[in-house]
């Protein structure tokens, strides 16, 4: 690896974290727990990457059929850490995770001009692009409609009480372009299509499967450092691995990030528009009890699917 590149991704990685950090003294209001500045700037900073790369001559050579073990971990390690290093100040200062778009620059220059690759290989294909987005949104909608209908009947059922009350949509409408193509590009774009593709050429498919998975549930305890909450920690770990794990077996039959990406996008944002009944603020328990067992239906139906739905997604390189 060249050192010069190398360095040069780092400045610019550092730049783009810096330039976002420092928005968020801006304010131009919120929606909900998100700063408007730093989104709106996470969104046009992603512009002069887009146009770069669509300008960069880039190799389209077919990636190394086998790697050294120690290789591909530092090449893993590397990234998770570098990435790890802007998340954490970013939500525990800031109080939300607005590392994503410096993520993308980072995989993206990393991709180009380290691995000499395009990012297509990587998952990030363009080809039936309409019909990726199609799939995606059926995904989405599966996992939805089995979750929420679980969630609302259940809460019912417990509390003799609706649980939402009412749904305003234009937060949902200002929030998912963020979600999309910042939170879904960096996450899936790091996890599925970096990690898992690179482990899965030094191991088996299923180890790097559950490897990726475990380091994306890993990538969310730091919501629960301040205040600490262990019991929440384990929580949000355990079902970010297992939406890892789902995941990361559509990508492996598929090869194809772009549905998991506007399925990652939906699952940020739709709850922002939710008017939760005031009624139930003395009823946590069983709000939660509730949750816990519709995320778990939601997600066994996905997983269900998965394999019918990303076969479909399959795009031939």
């Amino acid at each position: 690896m060249n050192l010069k590149t190398s360095l040069t991704i780092v400045a610019v990685y550092a730049l783009v974290s810096l330039l976002v950090f420092v928005s968020d003294l801006v304010q131009l209001g919120r929606i909900e727990d998100i700063e408007l500045a730093p989104m709106m700037v996470s969104l046009v900073l992603l512009i002069p990457l887009t146009l770069w790369y669509t300008q960069a001559r880039t190799q389209s050579a077919a990636l190394d059929s086998k790697v050294e073990r120690r290789a591909v971990w530092s090449e893993v390690i590397v990234l998770f850490s570098l990435a790890m290093v802007v998340r954490i100040p970013f939500v525990l200062l800031l109080g939300m995770s607005f590392e994503k778009t410096p993520v993308i620059y980072l995989l993206t220059l990393t991709v180009i001009l380290v691995k000499k690759a395009n990012l297509g290989s990587f998952g990030f294909k363009t080809e039936k692009l309409g019909f990726s987005l199609l799939t995606g949104l059926t995904y989405y909608l599966i996992f939805a409609f089995f979750m929420f209908s679980f969630l609302l009947i259940s809460v019912y059922l417990v509390t003799g009480h609706l649980l939402i009350v009412g749904y305003e949509p234009l937060p949902s409408m200002l929030v998912f372009p963020f979600m999309t193509f910042c939170v879904g590009v960096s996450e899936e774009g790091l996890f599925r299509g970096f990690i898992q593709t690179r482990l899965s050429l030094a191991y088996s498919k299923k180890q790097a499967l559950w490897a990726q998975a475990l380091l994306f549930g890993i990538w969310h305890f730091v919501w629960h450092i301040t205040p600490f909450d262990p019991i929440g920690m384990i929580i949000h770990v355990s079902s970010s691995l297992v939406f890892g794990l789902v995941f990361g077996r559509f990508f492996e039959i598929s090869g194809n990030l772009v549905p998991l990406i506007l399925v990652h996008g939906l699952v940020d944002t739709v709850g922002y528009g939710a008017v939760i009944n005031p009624q139930l603020d003395s009823m946590q328990i069983s709000i939660q009890l509730s949750q816990a067992l519709s995320f778990i239906v939601g997600i066994v139906s996905l997983a269900l699917l998965t394999k019918r739905l990303a076969t479909k997604a399959r795009v031939e390189k």
